[in-house]
């Protein structure tokens, strides 16, 4: 019995360091001391691979990605206005090189409001509606229920005042 459980331990050890941290299966196998097959084995049957890609694609993945191509172009914006000051502080301005900078400033700007349009739309657009949010939750703190009653009903207040909270700020 001692040994099933410690299997079912890495087991679930494996899964968070594959999944969630993007370890490849030999690694997990070298620092949980068990067989890169055995790695193998569980991605396979429990569908670890799946589900770390979902993960991967996940809208707080989105959301970062597209923070980041924001970021990227105010540091482009940024760099080309202090190439139009150099330009502007010179003794003999290049206005051709002045004014192309500008439309890529331009360009840039155009750019970033898009993609702030982009960024307002899919946050409307990925939000999960509430009803749906309280159906899973009921699903979740009915399952719970099932599995121990005893966790569960030290879960109530938690499960209360989750659903209160949730419900307020949606």
């Amino acid at each position: 019995m001692r040994m099933a459980k410690e299997y079912d331990n890495k087991r679930k050890i494996a899964h968070h360091y594959y999944v969630e941290k993007n370890y490849t299966a030999k690694q997990v196998a070298e620092m949980l001391d068990i067989t890169p097959k055995t790695v193998g084995e569980w991605v396979r049957k429990y569908a670890w691979k799946q589900e770390r890609q979902a993960r991967e694609i996940s809208v707080r993945n989105r959301e970062e990605n597209r923070d980041q191509v924001l970021s990227d172009l105010a540091t482009d914006r940024r760099r080309i206005r202090e190439l139009i000051m150099e330009q502007e502080a010179s003794p003999q301005p290049d206005r051709e090189l002045i004014r192309e900078l500008r439309k890529q400033i331009s360009r840039i700007d155009d750019a970033v409001s898009k993609w702030n349009k982009a960024r307002i739309t899919a946050q409307k657009d990925e939000r999960v509606p509430l009803d749906i949010y309280l159906q899973v939750m009921d699903n979740i703190f009915d399952s719970l229920r099932l599995f121990d009653m005893e966790l569960y009903t030290r879960t109530l207040d938690f499960q209360e005042q989750h659903i209160y909270q949730i419900s307020n700020n949606k």
